[in-house]
């Protein structure tokens, strides 16, 4: 296993265990995605094209549950293991996660990455490694508000 897939590996645990009820639903509510919910049409009239029948003894489709919020995750993360710069720093980022965050590791996810910078660049290269795995962690688990805190 690389180094990314232990940072999403350890970000796909701390989600789950991350309390993000949807609204409308109540804890233990099962993820009713067979049935989404229909687009509204502009007449809302019993015969208005495109609605659709929901058949007798059948219940309505479930709210979606929301998407987990990663800054919120990341954040209780942080709490945990004291890493204060997550939001600017792929050291405390890494840290998080209980990853090697150390010149060579950083170096080996850079290559996992695609990263074609010159690796003695640090500065750039970590603030390149920052911006990738942020954009990882977001496609793996939720949204993202991005801009600093």
């Amino acid at each position: 296993m690389g180094i990314l897939d232990s940072i999403l590996h350890a970000f796909t645990g701390a989600a789950q265990q991350a309390p993000t009820p949807a609204e409308g639903t109540t804890p233990g509510q099962d993820d009713n995605t067979k049935y989404p919910p229909p687009a509204k049409p502009d007449d809302e009239g019993p015969d208005a094209p495109g609605q659709l029948d929901t058949p007798a003894g059948e219940p309505a489709p479930a709210p979606q549950p929301s998407t987990p919020d990663v800054n919120s995750i990341l954040a209780g993360l942080a709490a945990k293991t004291g890493a204060t710069d997550y939001q600017h720093s792929v050291v405390d980022l890494m840290h998080l996660f209980g990853v090697d965050s150390s010149l060579g590791a950083r170096e080996e996810l850079a290559h996992e990455l695609g990263y074609t910078g010159d690796t003695s660049d640090t500065a750039a290269m970590n603030e390149w490694l920052h911006a990738k795995l942020m954009e990882n962690i977001a496609e793996h688990g939720g949204k993202l508000a991005l801009g600093g805190a």
